[in-house]
């Protein structure tokens, strides 16, 4: 009996460690990507932020939440350089970022954020070494669960932080607004919005009961709400429908791709004639005004300045900051400009039209690699698709990709790397039943399927 005791003691040991664990792996990631960055440096939200504002306090809790990360990479040192290895579109763009140091203005701080982006993706390539396939996106919901039940006790516990006020330095045009963790409402938008698809699609299982998954969805309405982030509403709207975009069309492609040719650009004339009369509307509903809160006039000034440095731009980082925002500056009455407001046009201004190239291969490669994974009709396996097309499409209104220290590159690496995984999984179950029923490896699932049945016992 005593034998038996304290082997439970044990196993109730080992359950609680491993809790722990994950609390902190869920942690780290948190403020790898950026949340407490207020609260950490210290800062007063009412004293304007500027381009170098930062702390040794703020710093040096970013390195340990990366060191935490690389380390559960490190336990798994062999199939963490496997990973890297295999995802090399996914590595292009740090690697040029590295390069661009050669023509930055300021190569030294250039090259020290370069590094910072490198560490970021290598970051969520060390979660999915420790956590392989749907593992790693149960800790990336469970991660944004908890950032978005924090952002809420944090409104009531930091009101000063977790809310933009009238007396805030930067844009107090948002008081009222949540930001929660994170230094701008629009963080907490888009996390709210992934965050909601997730837990609506991913089922029970992802969060690990149905009352934690209602919560989550429940946190999820709230800060989505609250944060009043236009961007973070056309999120959740276009993840939520994606699913269904995905099954009506692949079966309409499989009845007659005529069929779905015809529907979809249809869809898209028929868009096209409503969008004079209903843009306007969709923009006033979601508080925004033509210009998407002063987005197009910026966008084209930035098109101008692109037009100087196009092939591969200004440098990483220190390349925009004192190249094209002192263009914008002079040319406008923008003050200081942080990023493009665009994804895209942010990696053509660091890393000219070669850098765009590089994050249009891997983000294709990503969406193929989502795409074949979501036809295994698990709904887990298609949360991998959601989190691209998330990805793909926040970077419209809002600069994530080439970003160092971002929620939503840590997100994104993850995502590609379970992926990755889940394929490989897959495939390899694939082989084996097919080795078992003596099959080629390139049979069709037809002659798979009929070889099964020929192997079934008969029914009395």
């Amino acid at each position: 009996m005593r034998g038996a005791g304290g082997n439970l003691g044990l196993c109730n040991l080992a359950t609680l460690w491993r809790s722990i664990h994950r609390a902190g792996v869920m942690l780290a990631l948190l403020v790898a990507g950026g949340a407490f960055s207020l609260q950490l440096s210290g800062l007063d939200p009412r004293l304007p932020v500027g381009a170098d504002t930062a702390s040794g306090r703020s710093q040096l809790a970013i390195g340990l939440a990366f060191a935490v990360l690389l380390a559960e990479g490190g336990r798994h040192w062999r199939r963490a350089l496997a990973l890297v290895r295999a995802n090399g579109p996914l590595l292009a763009l740090p690697a040029l970022a590295t390069i661009s140091t050669l023509w930055a203005p300021d190569p030294e701080v250039a090259l020290r954020r370069a590094l910072a982006f490198a560490a970021t993706l290598l970051g969520g390539i060390a979660i999915g070494a420790a956590f392989p396939g749907a593992r790693a996106l149960r800790l990336l919901a469970q991660s944004a669960a908890l950032g978005l039940v924090l952002s809420i006790a944090y409104v009531g516990l930091a009101p000063g932080y977790g809310m933009h006020r009238i007396s805030d330095g930067v844009q107090s045009v948002h008081a009222g607004d949540w930001r929660g963790l994170f230094v701008h409402r629009t963080a907490l938008g888009q996390l709210a919005a992934l965050g909601l698809a997730l837990a609506i699609y991913g089922g029970p299982r992802l969060l690990g009961s149905q009352a934690a998954r209602l919560g989550a969805i429940a946190a999820a309405g709230l800060c989505l709400v609250m944060a009043r982030s236009g961007g973070g509403w056309v999120s959740a709207g276009a993840l939520l429908a994606t699913p269904w975009i995905v099954t009506e069309g692949g079966r309409l492609w499989r009845r007659g791709w005529l069929m779905g040719v015809g529907l979809a650009v249809s869809g898209l004339a028929l868009a096209a004639a409503l969008a004079p009369v209903l843009a306007p509307l969709l923009l006033q509903g979601l508080g925004k005004d033509a210009t998407l809160t002063g987005r197009t006039p910026l966008w084209s000034l930035m098109l101008q300045a692109a037009r100087i440095h196009p092939l591969f731009g200004y440098g990483y980082s220190t390349g925009f900051r004192e190249g094209v925002a002192q263009f914008v500056a002079a040319h406008s009455r923008f003050g200081y400009v942080p990023n493009a407001q665009n994804g895209y046009l942010d990696v053509v201004l660091n890393l000219g039209l070669v850098g765009l190239a590089l994050a249009l291969w891997s983000l294709a490669t990503a969406l193929r690699q989502a795409v074949r994974l979501a036809r295994a009709g698990d709904p887990m396996a298609g949360l991998p698709l959601l989190i691209v097309v998330f990805i793909v499409e926040m970077n419209g209104v809002e600069a994530a990709l080439i970003s160092a220290n971002d929620i939503f590159v840590l997100i994104y690496a993850v995502a590609v790397v379970a992926s990755g995984e889940m394929l490989a999984a897959k495939a390899q179950r694939r082989f084996i039943a097919r080795r078992s029923l003596r099959l080629p490896v390139w049979a069709s699932p037809t002659r798979a399927r009929l070889a099964r049945r020929s192997l079934a016992p008969a029914s009395s």
